[in-house]
């Protein structure tokens, strides 16, 4: 006994059907159901010649169903619309603000009744009401002198509306600068 005991390729091809099978499942199920008859056929004294014939029936079969199958593709984008270039279906492409796919191979003219609109540039809106002018802010403070603090090494900006900035520190960038220049002299 195999292990598609109680499985069966109709029950698999509705469940193919219905997208919770797969199609290696219900090819696998059919399988396991023609290889059970063959076995059969075999153990009853049926010729091989039949178990052959049965073997070859179901191959043809299996290359009609494939060969009916729809390639599976999707959407590919290949760009700006070009004239002189052959679509293959299912190709989307740009042109006049909208998108469109190709139907079918060789499509024709974009756009055309090869042609399905994807998405489209929207239309102008109606204008809004006038705003109000707001009122007219103040100048940004600007730097109108230093505090310097030598013993900190420090420098703070004084602004023009009174306020202090945040303090340099200076000690770093002499001691860098003082290291730097140490050997030169």
């Amino acid at each position: 006994m195999s292990s598609m005991d109680g499985v069966n390729s109709a029950s698999t091809w509705a469940a193919y059907s219905a997208g919770t099978a797969s199609w290696a499942d219900w090819t696998e199920a059919r399988l396991a159901e023609r290889f059970a008859e063959e076995r059969e056929f075999v153990l009853h004294g049926v010729l091989a010649e039949v178990v052959a014939d049965l073997t070859n029936k179901f191959q043809d079969e299996l290359g009609k169903a494939i060969a009916s199958l729809r390639p599976l593709r999707s959407l590919t984008v290949v760009g700006t619309y070009d004239p002189t270039r052959v679509y293959r279906a299912l190709d989307v492409v740009v042109t006049g603000g909208a998108s469109f796919a190709a139907r079918i191979d060789n499509p024709g003219v974009c756009p055309g009744d090869g042609w399905q609109l994807v998405a489209s540039q929207g239309k102008k809106g109606a204008p809004g009401a006038d705003g109000r002018d707001g009122k007219p802010g103040k100048d940004a403070a600007r730097i109108t002198s230093w505090v310097v603090n030598r013993e900190n090494y420090t420098a703070t900006p004084v602004m023009s509306d009174g306020s202090r900035g945040a303090a340099l520190e200076l000690r770093p960038l002499f001691a860098r600068f003082f290291d730097e220049t140490e050997g030169t002299s």
